[in-house]
């Protein structure tokens, strides 16, 4: 319970931006599928709204791939970061918590990593209620986005540039 109410900060945030990325994808022609794959599948944020944007833009893949790479490329850095706390994981472990490791998650596990040595659940349970919430707020996004004519007024084409 204690990793769930400490990644309610990024809850707070996820859901909001999760939305816009859902509005934006389901407004670029993903399917409501495709837009949640992406979330559960590529779970970046900045790499989805940028993809989003390609697609919209009618890209080819290979320039959505390519460049969703290398916004990620920071990951390895983060990763690398925190592996002096991780030496007892598996590997199995140590690839699921690279898989869900984001920005804010970073942030979260590194501020609290050198203070104590959290459990293996408390950390799973940071980084699922994280993604779930990202999940969720794509797909209300994407089912909503069908509703909004025109992003420009809710100002959700600022979203990526707001990230940064």
């Amino acid at each position: 319970m204690r990793g769930v109410t400490r990644a309610l900060p990024i809850v707070m945030g996820y859901i909001p931006i999760g939305f816009a990325y859902g509005v934006l994808a389901q407004q670029a022609g993903l399917s409501l599928f495709n837009t949640l794959a992406m979330s559960a599948l590529v779970y970046a944020g900045s790499a989805q709204l940028l993809a989003a944007s390609f697609f919209a833009a009618g890209a080819p893949m290979l320039s959505i791939v390519a460049t969703t790479l290398i916004v990620n490329l920071r990951h390895m850095l983060f990763s690398a970061a925190l592996s002096p706390y991780l030496k007892g994981w598996c590997k199995w472990e140590l690839a699921i918590f690279a898989y869900e490791l984001t920005d804010e998650s970073f942030a979260l596990h590194s501020a609290w990593f050198p203070q104590e040595a959290p459990s293996k659940i408390e950390v799973a349970a940071i980084n699922l209620t994280a993604q779930l919430s990202w999940v969720f707020g794509s797909w209300l996004g994407a089912v909503v986005g069908g509703r909004i004519a025109d992003v420009k007024p809710w100002a959700l084409d600022y979203t990526l540039t707001a990230m940064f």
